[in-house]
């Protein structure tokens, strides 16, 4: 069974609230991103999209890239979005 990361997880439920904030259907959202549907419902069930992936959805959406993250998450008792963040941007995931 594949174990999503609470990240991506947290991604895809923000994507998708997104996309149909958009009223935008999936086909439509892939069309205007330049991937396949099949990709894109990869990416609304977890899947790890690449970051130029993420800055293609958010042009296709009309927003900006940090609206497709979630602003609170449950990272971990005692640990902030911050500090975490931070960590992964110098370690990488």
């Amino acid at each position: 069974m594949l174990r999503i990361r609470p990240g991506l997880k947290a991604f895809a439920a923000e994507l998708r609230a997104a996309r149909i904030r958009a009223g935008l259907s999936k086909q439509t959202l892939a069309d205007r991103a330049a991937m396949t549907r099949h990709g894109l419902i990869k990416i609304e069930k977890g899947g790890n999209p690449t970051l130029g992936t993420i800055i293609l959805l958010a042009d296709a959406l009309g927003c900006e890239i940090a609206d497709l993250f979630p602003r609170k998450h449950r990272w971990g008792a005692g640990v902030s979005d911050w500090h975490l963040r931070s960590r992964v941007l110098r370690n990488g995931p």
